[in-house]
């Protein structure tokens, strides 16, 4: 039951940060699209570090909140940041 109810949680708060379009998490293919690039762009900058990547429900997800929507680039912290994570 505990478990059970920790999952309901955590969807919640799924649920809470994918109302926002900065807070949501993005698959792959949106985040490509996002930056108009390549679909396995997203996957390439996490690896070299210049995007942060989370998984949920099996699937590799990017938060919105990276990506300078004006020049759709992730921002500048973004690298440091995932360095930070990461390491």
């Amino acid at each position: 039951m505990v478990e059970t109810g920790h999952k309901d949680s955590a969807q919640e708060k799924l649920d809470l940060l994918n109302q926002d379009p900065q807070t949501r998490l993005l698959t792959a293919g949106e985040m490509a699209e996002c930056v108009d690039k390549a679909r396995n762009w997203p996957s390439e900058a996490a690896r070299k570090g210049r995007l942060i990547s989370t998984s949920h429900a099996e699937e590799t997800c990017y938060p919105a909140f990276q990506i300078d929507p004006v020049h759709r680039e992730p921002w500048g912290w973004v690298s440091t940041m995932a360095r930070i994570l990461y390491n």
